[in-house]
């Protein structure tokens, strides 16, 4: 309990620190921008600093010379002191203008030979108008020297400014990567925790927070430009105070904005996701959509300003208006994309609707369009497996009805035909004991049909009481075999039995399974090849037991393993054996009520039963 409130105490110093050092960085980078005009100076060596502050000198010289050159001069003394007062600041230059011989104005005095004087300081100028007038312009060797002292210290201040800046917004970006990482951070807990200000909506958040801070800024440069006409020292703290504004207002929304990533919330904690949840319900079409709509938003925003200051000259409008249209092109390229995906999806529903079950909707596009088509295409493979189900249900009642005629009249027909012979003949007829013979046979014959009937009837309704019990499968197994002994060896089949020493125990009812068990065996005795091998293995096999029986069948298997355990159903088609059809149908029911499965695989000749019980 200590440790952990000694943690949370550190994490909290830490995260208080961390928001120190983003307002000290903030504030760094504020002092840094006070330098804002001497930046391009900072940017080139000194000596270009010095030849570009001669070279505009020079410049402004020559330009308000020849102004004072012109006729408006002459005639408007506005300009003209306009232009003296510009040719002595910040500056003073030398200037001699010259029209016919004659000096018009300078500020040199009587000089015998300008050129030689102008050609001797160590700057000059000297232009030849079109109207024969000649222009020097110059500066003397101590303003010459105050000129480059000045455009040295320009260019000390803008690397200082620079740097301070830079500084300062690494700084600031230290402590906020911080305050991202801490977000929501809790030593005695691993979940993200959020406070109140977190519930704003991020993209909300973005445009009130942006919106504000857009704000602080112009009235930053407001301060600034107040300072830098000299305004009161006053406007820097103003300064510094709305860049500490900026700072905390940033770090809040950084805070959120982290707390909602590592919660996985980024995009559905937004009023757009909000927005579109509400019409198209949430999941991630919503996010994606989301998205996609605020990335819009930010391109379509971005591109408008860079329109607005392309108004100024600092960006061409040709580019901005290419921008634009890019982000245009593309949102039409994907919404367009999409459309086709859905298109797609649509005229696939009207087809498996128009009953073409074996049509498959292109599974491609989003993710949610993939899921989509493959939903629907797993409809239309369902309704398919049912229809075809149907199909082969209805084929197998004809038969079932079928077989069930066959197999109760084949014996009464018998019945009634000796019935008939003995009411003829008489009873003391010779044949009396071998027709008595056969309406014995026949009646016990359909004894068996109408007592498989019904088991079957109630194995498939589920009306069994199950009497559960823990059983050894291998010794239930032994003593049917012995049951079964005098059926085996009448057979002349060769039994195979393969069972381990080990207990092979299930959770079941000893006479519903040795009634599945002694089904598939009498299957061999009725159909197995005579004189051929019947292989009985009994095994375990991870949490379960497997019985297998593999038999060569006496007639060629021209029917499906899944018809053989249909009711009524026999390998032999003229059904001419003894059996019902019922023997592993009833089985098979059997097995599935001790929660196990009954397998039947068929190659060539070769029959085989498994039947897997889960081990107790």
């Amino acid at each position: 309990m200590g440790t952990s409130l000694r943690n949370t105490n550190l994490l909290a110093a830490l995260r208080l620190c961390a928001v120190l050092v983003t307002i000290a960085g903030a504030l760094l980078a504020w002092y840094g921008v006070q330098h804002w005009p001497t930046f391009q100076d900072a940017l080139v060596t000194r000596e270009e600093v010095v030849s570009r502050a001669l070279e505009r000198a020079m410049q402004r010289g020559l330009t308000w010379a020849e102004v004072l050159a012109g006729s408006d001069a002459a005639q408007n003394e506005g300009l003209r002191q306009q232009a003296m007062v510009s040719l002595g600041s910040p500056h003073p230059l030398l200037y001699y203008i010259e029209a016919e011989g004659t000096a018009r104005l300078t500020n040199i005095g009587e000089v015998g030979d300008v050129s030689a004087f102008f050609a001797a300081l160590p700057h000059h100028r000297q232009v030849l108008r079109p109207d024969r007038a000649i222009i020097y312009v110059g500066l003397s060797l101590e303003d010459y020297n105050a000129l480059v002292a000045d455009a040295a210290a320009r260019h000390v201040r803008g690397r200082a400014g620079l740097n301070f800046m830079v500084i300062g917004l690494v700084i600031s970006l230290l402590g906020a990567a911080f305050v991202m990482y801490a977000a929501g951070r809790q030593t005695n807990s691993p979940e993200v925790q959020l406070s109140i200000r977190d519930h704003l909506y991020l993209d909300v958040g973005l445009i009130l927070y942006g919106g504000a801070s857009l704000v602080l800024m112009v009235g930053m440069a407001l301060v600034w430009t107040v300072q830098d006409r000299g305004g009161p020292p006053l406007s820097l703290e103003i300064g510094g105070l709305f860049a500490v504004m900026i700072a905390l207002m940033g770090l809040q929304y950084l805070s959120s904005f982290s707390k909602r990533f590592k919660r996985g919330e980024l995009l559905k904690h937004t009023l757009i996701y909000v927005s579109i949840a509400r019409v198209i319900g949430a999941g991630s079409l919503a996010v994606r959509a989301s998205g996609l709509l605020m990335a819009y938003g930010a391109s379509l925003t971005f591109s408008l300003y860079l329109l607005a200051i392309a108004g100024y000259g600092t960006l061409p409008i040709v580019s901005a208006l290419g921008l634009f249209g890019l982000v245009n092109i593309v949102a039409l390229m994907y919404v367009s994309s999409r459309a086709a995906e859905l298109k797609a999806i649509i005229l696939g529903t009207e087809r498996v609707k128009n009953g073409d079950l074996n049509y498959r909707i292109p599974e491609k596009g989003v993710p949610d369009f993939v899921v989509l088509a493959s939903n629907i295409n797993n409809i239309a493979l369902g309704l398919k497996a049912a229809l075809e189900s149907e199909v082969k249900s209805e084929r197998m009642k004809a038969e079932l009805v079928t077989n069930v005629s066959h197999d109760l009249k084949t014996p009464l027909t018998s019945m009634i035909a000796y019935i008939d012979l003995l009411k003829t003949e008489g009873l003391q007829s010779e044949n009396a004991a071998e027709y008595l013979d056969v309406l014995d046979k026949k009646s016990q014959r359909l004894k068996v049909l109408t007592e498989d009937l019904f088991e079957a009837a109630k194995t498939v309704s589920g009306n069994l009481s199950v009497k559960w019990e823990t059983l050894d499968v291998g010794a239930l197994l032994t003593q049917g075999l012995a049951e079964l002994s005098g059926r085996i060896e009448s057979s002349g089949l060769d039994f195979r039995v393969s069972i381990p020493p080990d207990r092979l125990e299930v959770q079941a009812d000893g006479k519903l399974l040795w009634r599945a068990i002694e089904n598939v065996l009498s299957n061999a005795l009725n159909y197995a090849l005579p004189g051929s091998r019947v292989y009985v293995d009994a095994a375990a096999r991870g949490n379960q037991v497997h019985l297998t029986f593999k038999n060569i069948s006496a007639r060629p298997l021209n029917i499906g393993p899944d018809e053989l355990v249909m009711r009524f159903t026999r390998g032999d088609e003229s059904r001419s054996t003894e059996g019902s059809g019922l023997g592993l149908a009833i089985a098979k029911s059997l097995v599935e009520l001790h929660k196990g499965t009954l397998k039947i695989d068929i190659d060539g000749d070769l029959f085989k039963v498994t039947l897997v019980l889960p081990a107790a």
